[in-house]
């Protein structure tokens, strides 16, 4: 089951939620003070295990995504 992150607008605690996919839009009461006015918050996502190739990667003196060093594949 996937964990989402939400906010409390109330007193600004982040905290995290094992919940379905179909629940996680639902609200999700803060375990702080209880409020219900969260909101879900943007994740990270991590690739594990993909390989680049040197000519796919970008120059080391730009930022990747730079308009110079988009990867073409």
């Amino acid at each position: 089951m996937p964990v989402y992150d939400y906010r409390c607008e109330e007193c600004h605690t982040v905290f995290e939620q094992k919940r379905s996919m179909s629940d996680a839009d639902k609200v999700a009461p803060c375990p702080a003070c209880h409020s219900l006015l969260t909101t879900r918050l943007m994740s990270q996502v991590a690739v594990i295990g993909m390989r680049h190739s040197p000519e796919m990667l970008p120059s080391p003196a730009h930022r990747l995504g730079c308009a110079c060093c988009s990867i073409k594949r």
